[in-house]
């Protein structure tokens, strides 16, 4: 996140967020400290703001995640 952050000029280009999502496929696999994670597109369809769900509609945003599988 902080490259992120960085290469964005942005301190909050990139954060924690508490949303339900539909993935949208894979757009790429990087090993991080002997874990394999995927970056993942998805479309956010709803966001927790601390006390309630909102939907939102045309959201699209990137995640990443543990790959899926076994892990060697």
């Amino acid at each position: 996140m902080n490259a992120v952050n960085t290469e964005a000029n942005d301190p909050g280009a990139c954060g924690l967020a508490a949303v339900a999502f539909i993935p949208d496929g894979t757009v790429a696999t990087q090993t991080v400290q002997a874990r394999l994670l995927e970056i993942v597109r998805i479309h956010v369809v709803a966001g927790y703001n601390g006390s309630d769900w909102q939907r939102i509609s045309g959201m699209t945003q990137f995640a990443v995640m543990p790959a899926a599988g076994v892990e060697i």
